[in-house]
C-alpha cells in the first residue's frame, strides 16, 4: 500500500509540476531580500511573429514586484497576475547560464551590451519590447538547455532554429556561451547570489530567478574574429557601352512632319588612352548601343567623330576610368547614355517687284516634295511632286509654317499677285543633309502688268459723194471714162450706187 501511495504522490508531483510557469526578474542593486513572496503583474502580449517571421508564439511582459520578469517555461500555461509567495532559492552555481542572461538582457546591468552586440553584428537596432522578447527566448533557453553547446533549436518553442539563426539569436547565445568558459570564477566577488523561487496559487506554480545582481560587472567585449588575410587582388576588364539617342522623322500627319526621340544607328565614336593613343573605333547599331570589352585597368576618354544622320555632331570629350572594385567585380562596367540634337532647316522665301524689288503680298505658293521623303525606317512617308504646303505672300514674306526635313523640295507659284504676271518658274530648293541648311533663301519676283493705253476713238465712215462730169461709158469692169478737163482717167466706180449720170 506504502508503495502505491509513494507511485501516486510521484505521479500526482509531476502533473503539477506541467503547469508550473517560470519567470526571472532583476533587483536593484544591492537590494536586500527579505521576502519571498511578491506581486506578479501579466502585462501585454507580444506575438514573436512581430519582430520574427514565421515564429508562432507569444509571450506576455511580465514584472514581479515592480522588476522585469520572464516567463522561462514557454510549454506552460501563462500565470495571471496576483500575489504569490513560498518557494525556494536557486543560486549562480546552480543555474550560471540563466544569471548571465538576466544580467544582458532587457532590465539588467549589461543591457547595453547586448544592444551594442546587435548593431555591431547584424546592424539591428533594438528597441526595448524586442530586447525583452529576445531576452525571454534565450533565459528560456538557458534554463532549459543546461549548457550552450548544445542545438539551441530543440529548445524553442514556435521558433526554428534558421529563424533563431537568421536573428542573431543564436549568435547571442554561442556569445553566452564564450563569456562563461572565459570567466569561470563569475561565482566569486562580482556574482550576488540569485535566487529560484516557487509561488503557489491554488493548484498552479510559478517560478522566478531574481537577486541576479553584481558589485562590479565584468562585460567583455564581443570575440572578434581574426581578419581574414586579404586575397590578392584580381585583374578586371572594362566594358564601355554607349547608347545614342536623338529625335528622328516618323510621320506626316495633319500637314506636319513629326519627330520623335528614339534610338539613333551610325553614330562613331574614337576611344584613346589618357596619353591620347587610340584604343579602337565605334560605331552604334540600329539599337543605338555601341560598346568595346576588355580594356585593362585605366584612364579612358571617348569623342564624337562623326553624328548619325540628321543630327549635329557633338564634340564634347567624355572621361572614364576602369578601375579594380573587389574581387568579386571581375568586370567593370561604364554606361554612357548620350543625346543628340537635330539639326533643323530654315528655308525662307521672299516675293519681291522684279523693278522696284519691294515686297508684295498676295498670291499663292505651293510647296512640293522633290523627292520620295522617307522616316527613320526607310518607309516612304511623302511620295515626290506631293504637295506638302500653300502659303501667301504677306509683305514679302511667304511662310509655311512647317518643320521641313532634309532633302530635296521646288516651290511654284499657283495664283499670280494681283496685278503681276504669274511667274511658271520651278524654284528648287535643297535641305539636303551634310551642308549648311541654316539660311537656305528663295527669291521670287514678279514684273507688273503694263497698263493698257486707252483706245482713239474710230472716225465716222464718209457717205459716198457723187462724181462730177458725165459718164462717157459703162463697160462691163464697171470702170468709167470721165472727163474732167484734165485729161482721160479710168477710175473704179461701183456703179450700184449710181443711179444717173452727170452733165
Amino acid at each position: 500500500m506504502k508503495s502505491k501511495r509513494t507511485r501516486f504522490g510521484r505521479c500526482l508531483a509531476m502533473a503539477l509540476s506541467l503547469f508550473s510557469i517560470v519567470f526571472t526578474f532583476l533587483l536593484s542593486p544591492f537590494c536586500a531580500l527579505k521576502s519571498l513572496a511578491a506581486e506578479v503583474n501579466r502585462g501585454d502580449n507580444i506575438p514573436y511573429n512581430r519582430y520574427l517571421p514565421g515564429a508562432t508564439y507569444s509571450t506576455h511582459y511580465y514584472t514581479v514586484d515592480g522588476r522585469a520578469a520572464y516567463c522561462i517555461e514557454s510549454e506552460k500555461q501563462a500565470v495571471p497576475s496576483g500575489s504569490y509567495g513560498g518557494g525556494t532559492q536557486l543560486d549562480y552555481a546552480t543555474a550560471p547560464m540563466l544569471v548571465l542572461c538576466l544580467h544582458y538582457g532587457y532590465g539588467g546591468d549589461g543591457a547595453w551590451q547586448m544592444k551594442k552586440f546587435f548593431k555591431e553584428r547584424f546592424d539591428i537596432d533594438l528597441s526595448d519590447e524586442q530586447q525583452y522578447l529576445y531576452t525571454h527566448i534565450v533565459a528560456n533557453y538557458a534554463f532549459v538547455g543546461a549548457n550552450m553547446s548544445s542545438t539551441p533549436g530543440q529548445y524553442y518553442k514556435g521558433l526554428s532554429n534558421e529563424i533563431a539563426e537568421a536573428s542573431g539569436i543564436n549568435e547571442w547565445i554561442r556569445f553566452l556561451g564564450r563569456v562563461l568558459a572565459g570567466n569561470p570564477d563569475y561565482t566569486g566577488k562580482n556574482v550576488r547570489t540569485g535566487y529560484l523561487t516557487t509561488y503557489e496559487t491554488g493548484t498552479q506554480k510559478i517560478a522566478v530567478v531574481g537577486g541576479i545582481e553584481y558589485y562590479n560587472p565584468v562585460t567583455p567585449e564581443p570575440e572578434v574574429p581574426e581578419p581574414e588575410p586579404e586575397p590578392e587582388p584580381i585583374e578586371v576588364k572594362g566594358v564601355l557601352s554607349i547608347l545614342k539617342k536623338g529625335e528622328s522623322l516618323s510621320a506626316f500627319e495633319e500637314g506636319q512632319f513629326v519627330f520623335q526621340k528614339r534610338s539613333l544607328q551610325g553614330a562613331e565614336f574614337d576611344v584613346f588612352t589618357k596619353d591620347d593613343e587610340l584604343v579602337t573605333h565605334l560605331t552604334t547599331d540600329k539599337n543605338g548601343n555601341a560598346s568595346v570589352e576588355d580594356l585593362s585597368e585605366g584612364e579612358y576618354y571617348f569623342v564624337e567623330t562623326k553624328a548619325p544622320y540628321g543630327m549635329i555632331m557633338d564634340d564634347t570629350r567624355h572621361d572614364f576610368s576602369i578601375a579594380y572594385v573587389d574581387n568579386d567585380t571581375p568586370v567593370v562596367m561604364h554606361e554612357e547614355s548620350l543625346v543628340n540634337k537635330r539639326e533643323k532647316t530654315h528655308l525662307t522665301v521672299t516675293k519681291i517687284d522684279t523693278d522696284t524689288k519691294e515686297p508684295l503680298s498676295g498670291g499663292e505658293f505651293t510647296l512640293y516634295a522633290g523627292e520620295d521623303i522617307v522616316n527613320y525606317l526607310g518607309e516612304v512617308i511623302v511620295e515626290k511632286d506631293t504637295a506638302i504646303a500653300t502659303a501667301q505672300a504677306e509683305e514679302g514674306v511667304i511662310d509655311f509654317g512647317i518643320d521641313l526635313p532634309h532633302g530635296l523640295y521646288y516651290i511654284c507659284e499657283t495664283i499670280a499677285v494681283e496685278g503681276y504676271q504669274k511667274d511658271d518658274t520651278r524654284y528648287e530648293i535643297d535641305l539636303s543633309y551634310g551642308q549648311d541648311v541654316s539660311g537656305v533663301e528663295c527669291i521670287i519676283e514678279n514684273k507688273e502688268i503694263p497698263p493698257v493705253p486707252p483706245t482713239p476713238p474710230t472716225p465716222p465712215t464718209p457717205e459716198p459723194t457723187e462724181p462730177e462730169g458725165k459718164v462717157l461709158g459703162v463697160k462691163k469692169t464697171n470702170y468709167v471714162t470721165e472727163d474732167n478737163d484734165k485729161g482721160t482717167m479710168s477710175v473704179l466706180i461701183d456703179l450700184s450706187k449710181y443711179v444717173k449720170t452727170g452733165r
